[in-house]
């Protein structure tokens, strides 16, 4: 059951991982608004679907999670006491939810910028500090997501199995 959802687990964090160079690119160019979007939205956001999906947790579609969305994630991990049995070192479900939620709020001004009455497009929003940022925490996030998708199938089915 795990591996049928390998394939697009593989191919997001495949996507996620050439976007993450992308970013850097990027970032090299001094594109700040690119570098972020290409990191946040390709690497973080597919990154934090990628260890819920072979978590068989559920999770809102939209890029930017509600309170409610976070608390049904929240909810299904508790109740499946994920917390208790995954390696925070190797896995830390928390703190990638605290990555992909915070960069989701940005999800619109980095792609679209103040688009209302032409008040600023994204490179005018972003700099330096926040591409660097964007890239440490893409980084952290794809290492998670990859720590966990490089466990073997009997592995996620034991941290899936309730006891």
């Amino acid at each position: 059951m795990v591996r049928d959802k390998y394939r697009l687990v593989e191919a997001w964090l495949g996507t996620a991982s050439r976007n993450l160079r992308t970013a850097k690119e990027h970032a090299g160019f001094e594109n700040w608004g690119e570098s972020i979007q290409l990191s946040y939205d390709e690497c973080i956001d597919l990154s934090a679907r990628s260890a819920l999906v072979l978590l068989d947790v559920d999770f809102p579609e939209d890029h930017r999670w509600t309170y409610s969305g976070m608390s049904g994630i929240a909810k299904q991990v508790r109740q499946g006491g994920l917390l208790t049995r995954l390696d925070a070192n190797l896995v830390d479900i928390p703190r990638l939810l605290l990555l992909a939620n915070f960069w989701g709020q940005f999800y619109l001004p980095v792609n679209y910028g103040y688009d209302n009455y032409s008040l600023a497009p994204p490179q005018d929003l972003f700099g330096e500090a926040e591409a660097k940022l964007a890239q440490q925490h893409a980084l952290e996030a794809y290492g998670t997501a990859s720590n966990l998708a490089s466990l073997s199938d009997r592995r996620i089915e034991s941290l899936l199995a309730k006891n």
